[in-house]
């Protein structure tokens, strides 16, 4: 299964960062150097800055559209802390 950072990673890595995750995507059994090394490429690619700023804008359009959804002030400020809480949060 390909995520974005998997896409926007393999889109901006170079030959060697390629080679590697090639090798390792998709293992059935990661070591925990695997996952660094995947770890350490989208950072050094730039997927995890890529992937933060589309959550912070579809977290603000979702915002703004929640009181189209619903008039009741109590369900707004509901649905704007999930949408605030599922942009925070790390895994």
């Amino acid at each position: 299964k390909s995520t974005l950072l998997i896409w926007y990673a393999r889109d901006h890595a170079d030959t060697e960062q390629k080679a590697q995750l090639d090798a390792i995507y998709g293992k059935a059994d990661l070591t925990k150097a695997d996952v660094a090394s995947i770890q350490t490429i989208f950072k050094d690619t730039g997927a995890y800055e890529y992937a933060s700023s589309l959550v912070k804008i579809y977290t603000e359009k979702a915002c703004q559209i929640i009181p189209e959804l619903t008039s009741n002030e109590e369900q707004q400020a509901l649905l704007l802390d999930i949408a605030r809480f599922l942009s925070e949060r790390k895994n």
